[in-house]
């Protein structure tokens, strides 16, 4: 016996194909991860065996918890406002038992008491007795949004009691149609019925 080689080999693999795969798919993953960031994103999915999330770390942000937190039903339920919670609840039950993709906000309550607005958009996949088998979906904070609503809303509450309380009216031209529309306060003051 010798430990001498006896023969030797060598075979060759054009990687060209597989290294242009590779950096088109690191790219789209760049892009999404800028588009989830930029959007502010959070994603998760529900793990049907443990039952409990497994999350992006923008969604502890947004629910404003620690990223080492086992987020679970009980958890979860913890922080949604007792006013949303059983509409939660509800649309959790629809998700399960018939949607495929649903969308619905609701309100939790963070650490320091304040109120945050959420959007939640779901997908379920379902083997072929229709069983929820995974659950996904992402979450926006849509506080900003909503609190810009309730302000156009205040404003126009005041703006209605002010043409009320001024008995003052007002009228549009819609020049498209030569439509002209009158307030009923316009009526009054004309004293047309």
């Amino acid at each position: 016996k010798t430990n001498k080689p006896i023969a030797m080999g060598a075979i060759g693999f054009d990687l060209t194909e597989r290294k242009k795969t590779q950096k088109e798919i690191l790219d789209l993953q760049s892009k999404m991860d800028a588009a989830i960031r930029i959007g502010k994103i959070g994603y998760w999915d529900f793990d049907m065996n443990t039952k409990t999330y497994i999350c992006s770390p923008l969604i502890y942000h947004i629910y404003n918890i620690e990223p080492d937190i086992v987020i679970d039903i009980p958890f979860l339920e913890s922080l949604i406002h007792p006013d949303d919670l059983e509409m939660h609840r509800q649309n959790v039950m629809l998700i399960l038992k018939e949607k495929t993709t649903h969308a619905f906000s609701y309100r939790i309550i963070v650490k320091d008491g304040s109120v945050k607005y959420l959007m939640v958009e779901t997908e379920v996949d379902r083997n072929d007795d229709n069983r929820a088998v995974n659950i996904r979906g992402t979450i926006i904070d849509i506080t900003k949004q909503k609190e810009a609503d309730f302000e156009i809303l205040k404003l126009q509450n005041r703006m209605n009691a002010a043409i009320r309380i001024g008995n003052i009216g007002y009228w549009h031209w819609d020049m498209t149609g030569d439509v002209v529309e009158w307030s009923k306060e316009i009526y009054a003051i004309h004293e047309i019925d």
